[in-house]
């Protein structure tokens, strides 16, 4: 991400560290799992989340900004395909949802059902197969996995999301993303 996107995208999504220490915590974290886990068929939203989670538990703390959620409560988001994502073909836009909506999926898969997301990463299925896989596991039609997933995640996060920024969340606005922290 940082080599192929401005800066201003990671700041749209990340909560701001001022400790060099965490940044480069944060950093190692996020792309040892990219190395660790390369060999994997993950689909780019779930190989992107899953480094940014594990990010999260390296430091102990969120590093996703909590109102990047209000992307998923957006219903006129467009939705990429399972398949692996060339980032660099992408707009600014679609970068950011596909970093938010891995990062937001993988967590809630991480916290509800994490024996799942373990019998992901254990197989060696095709991009889409993944998507299938955790909509038979949460009984959703396949054709209409993000749209739910996106409902379940906001819903499962809503708390935090009404702590984090109440004002905005009660006007249902998408963060900006030229807002910076």
């Amino acid at each position: 991400l940082i080599e192929i996107t401005p800066e201003s995208i990671g700041e749209s999504i990340f909560i701001k560290e001022e400790d060099l220490g965490d940044k480069v915590l944060s950093v190692v974290c996020h792309e040892l799992t990219h190395a660790f886990s390369s060999h994997l068929k993950l689909p780019t939203w779930l190989h992107e989340g899953l480094a940014m989670v594990t990010s999260d538990r390296g430091l102990e703390q969120q590093t996703v900004r909590s109102d990047t959620l209000l992307l998923l409560k957006e219903t006129n988001q467009k939705v990429k395909s399972s398949d692996k994502i060339n980032l660099k073909a992408q707009t600014r836009e679609e970068v950011v949802l596909i970093y938010v909506r891995g990062y937001w999926l993988t967590r809630y898969l991480w916290q509800s059902s994490p024996d799942l997301l373990l019998s992901l990463l254990k197989q060696r299925s095709v991009p889409v197969a993944v998507e299938k896989i955790i909509a038979e596991e949460y009984s959703i039609e396949p054709e209409k996995f993000w749209p739910e997933m996106e409902k379940r995640v906001v819903s499962h996060f809503e708390a935090e999301l009404i702590e984090a920024i109440p004002d905005r969340y009660a006007k249902r606005e998408a963060p900006n993303a030229n807002i910076h922290r």
